[in-house]
């Protein structure tokens, strides 16, 4: 019976038979099937009961297997219908740098660092064994290994040359010395006399590291006193220079602090990167310190010290959505008391502070974590071309008080004007209402000899400081269409009844306040933006009462207050008028008066070639539509035009878009309309960006420039355009219709008539 088990399981199962102590295993089935075999058939002779009872062995023995086979067959079958699940993948194990030897004793390793912005190259550093750091890119080195050069990505520079042995860096940003040294190649030693030139840099050591003398340090220590002029406390970082040589980093290293605190003598439990931040009470038995992000066993983001109390970690500036309160972002603590603490907050501004003209937006209004807007569109000049206004010191102080005990329900805030463009001392006092939910919660603001109620937090202070801009509380899904002004000095509210969807106060500077508005949504993002183009209304509101759509039409517009003080003016005119030619860059909706005075053209809906509205004031503007006071209307346009002098001729131009066969990056055309006689020329071409100078007689005299992309100190060569050239080939007679005058390739748009209107005041041709 065991060389028939052994048998079966080698030859037919292929699997190893049992071992000897499993014999009496193997045995069971064969003695239950005599057994069986014996009771089941008692008539039967000894033969018959032998072989039924072979018979029942086997298929006791054989049917596990066959089971076992079909059971695995499935499994397989399965696995194939449904794969496995991949297995974790696990980060291979970084490889540490080796240091390499050089001819002269100097050994070096570079070190992988990180990527310039989001996309940008990577950048890497090359420690030396003397302490000398290079940085950022490819390194070159001379065969003898005195000399070196790497590109230096990281503050764009070109290429650093240094001489490893005396410390000597020189940034080669010359054209020449650049391609001396990429011309060198290992042989640097024929460019270092580079070196002796003016402009080179003599590194010091620093705790092992070679560094410019120029950087900026953390010292080792530092003694806090507090406010009754008693050192107490104590700061203090000790960097090994062995440690230093074998970070991965080592100049973040030396220019970061780590410091270890001590106080009365007494050390704390918490690091810091620099004594910025650290606020002792008034009475000197408190004490609040930033702790570094990653410190080990660290609770909170702050360690609080109290003289008569418990000493432990704390969150100051964490503000959660439960409280109800907007969202900002906080500078620091700037006082504690045994209460609580002032927090100083940066206010929540709108991105889009541009000029005033429509955009297309996927949501409005787009917010950042910062201060107020630092440049201001004022208007125009002369020509056309936008005015932007540096902004300085314009952030408004915020700051907000919370308890201890971390119930913020009670926070009150104090606002006052940027002190630097202010001088009142006006403060706006913020103290929350009851809240029935949903939204944020409604305040009531105390500012100067004004209070309001039911507002909502976001204010904006204006330029002089007593005027306080501020909109109704909304509830939940519902968007604001309103606003007002606070008068902080007679206690007036200043209101206008303009009402518009999504309303959001962008920016006060320069005497104006900029609004945006909600006026439709559209379903192209190819999309006209003159000012009488269809769209849909707009969405409705979403739970937190912002508009989504696919795309958003918003406009800015600006009010003012009148100068007594007593009214809201606005929304204020965007036209600009014009009595010389303007440039190709000229942003605004402008009105352009010929030389005469009897007659004018109004150009409208231009866009800057990426179809946006950033303050691009060097970018042309297509696209415009003009219409002239004689009803004359014409699209497809660059802004650059000029009148005769007599005003009878109106020359346009416009460039040849980019899907056109023309289309090349000089393709400048020019067209002339006979404005008395009501006929226009076919285009000739100007070639490269036509500006306008003058109309003398029977010709134009102007300036050509290779770029559309205007720069003051952009190169110019005059030109000449004799009118005669101008007048070639067969004009076309403009075709009447409705009282105006088109081309005749030009469908006639219902929306001629409200250009007419809002030009010119003149509802005739209506």
């Amino acid at each position: 019976m065991w060389l028939i088990h052994c048998g079966w399981r080698y030859y037919v199962a292929k699997i190893p038979p049992l071992p000897i102590p499993g014999l009496l295993v193997a045995l069971a089935p064969f003695a239950l099937s005599v057994s069986l075999g014996r009771r089941l058939l008692p008539l039967a002779d000894g033969v018959l009961q032998n072989a039924t009872a072979m018979l029942v062995c086997l298929l006791a023995v054989s049917l596990p297997g066959a089971l076992h086979a079909r059971l695995e067959r499935l499994a397989f079958l399965r696995a194939k219908a449904v794969p496995p699940a991949p297995p974790p993948r696990c980060a291979p194990p970084q490889q540490e740098c080796e240091w390499r030897e050089l001819p002269n004793g100097l050994r070096y390793r570079t070190t992988a660092g990180g990527e310039i912005c989001m996309g940008g190259p990577i950048t890497s550093y090359h420690l030396f064994s003397n302490g000398i750091v290079l940085g950022t890119d490819h390194l070159t080195l001379s065969t003898d290994g005195r000399y070196a050069a790497c590109n230096d990505l990281r503050h764009g520079r070109p290429i650093m040359l240094a001489d490893l042995e005396n410390g000597i860096v020189r940034d080669c940003e010359a054209d020449d010395e650049v391609d001396a040294i990429r011309a060198a190649g290992a042989q640097l030693a024929e460019v270092r006399h580079l070196l002796r030139r003016p402009g080179s840099v003599q590194y010091v050591r620093v705790h092992g590291l070679w560094v410019a003398p120029d950087c900026e340090i953390p010292p080792d220590q530092f003694v806090l006193p507090d406010p009754q002029g008693r050192p107490r406390l104590h700061l203090e970082r000790k960097l090994d220079e062995a440690a230093l040589l074998t970070a991965d980093a080592p100049l973040s290293l030396l220019l970061t602090g780590d410091y270890t605190l001590s106080l009365d003598g007494e050390a704390l439990p918490v690091r810091t990167s620099s004594p910025t931040g650290i606020v002792w009470s008034e009475d000197g038995d408190m004490l609040l310190i930033p702790a570094l992000p990653r410190q080990p066993g660290a609770a909170g983001s702050h360690w609080l010290w109290r003289r008569n109390g418990l000493s432990g970690w704390v969150n100051p500036l964490r503000w959660n959505v439960e409280d109800s309160l907007p969202s900002g972002g906080m500078r620091g603590v700037c006082t504690i008391d045994a209460e609580g603490y002032w927090v100083e907050l940066y206010m929540n501004h709108p991105s889009g502070t541009g000029y005033p003209q429509r955009a297309l937006q996927s949501r409005f209004p787009s917010c950042f974590y910062g201060g107020a807007p630092r440049e201001w569109i004022t208007g125009a000049d002369e020509r056309g071309r936008l005015v932007i206004q540096e902004l300085t010191d314009t952030d408004a102080s915020l700051r907000v008080r919370l308890p201890w005990s971390g119930l913020r329900e009670e926070a009150t805030l104090e606002s006052c004007p940027a002190p630097a463009t202010s001088p009142t001392t006006a403060v706006a006092r913020f103290t929350p209402q009851p809240w029935p939910g949903g939204g944020l919660r409604p305040y009531r603001v105390e500012a100067g000899a004004a209070t309001a109620e039911d507002v909502a937090l976001f204010h904006l202070w204006s330029d002089c400081g007593r005027y306080l801009a501020l909109q109704p509380h909304c509830r939940r899904g519902e968007a604001p269409n309103r606003f007002f002004v606070l008068d902080t000095s007679s206690g007036r509210r200043l209101e206008t009844r303009f009402r518009a969807c999504g309303l959001h106060l962008l920016g006060w500077a320069c005497g104006e306040l900029q609004v945006g508005i909600v006026v439709g949504k559209v379903s192209d993002i190819h999309f006209s933006f003159d000012p009488f183009a269809a769209v849909d209304p707009p969405p409705r509101p979403a739970e937190d009462g912002n508009l989504h759509g696919k795309w958003l039409i918003t406009e800015g517009l600006r009010f003012r207050v009148a100068d007594g003080g007593e009214q809201l003016i606005g929304p204020l005119s965007k036209q600009v008028v014009l009595t010389l030619p303007p440039y190709p860059n000229a942003a605004f909706d402008f009105h352009y008066r010929a030389p005469t005075g009897d007659r004018s053209v109004f150009v409208f809906g231009a866009r800057n070639k990426y179809q946006d509205d950033y303050d691009r004031a060097q970018c042309c503007r297509y696209q415009a539509r003009a219409i002239t006071s004689d009803g004359i209307c014409l699209e497809g346009l660059g802004v650059g035009m000029i009148w005769s002098e007599n005003g009878r001729y109106l020359m346009v131009t416009n460039r040849v878009p980019r899907d056109h066969p023309d289309y090349r990056d000089t393709a400048w055309k020019a067209r002339l309309v006979d404005c008395d006689e009501r006929l226009i020329y076919p285009e000739i071409s100007l070639g490269c960006m036509p500006i306008f100078e003058t109309w003398s007689g029977d010709s134009i005299d102007y300036r050509q420039v290779d770029d559309d992309w205007w720069r003051e100190d952009v190169e110019s060569r005059p030109a000449r355009l004799p009118l005669a050239d101008l007048l070639e080939g067969e004009p076309e007679a403009l075709r009447c219709q409705e009282g105006f005058w088109l081309p005749a390739g030009s469908p006639w748009l219902p929306h001629w008539r409200e250009a007419f209107a809002l030009a010119f005041g003149d509802t005739s041709r209506r």
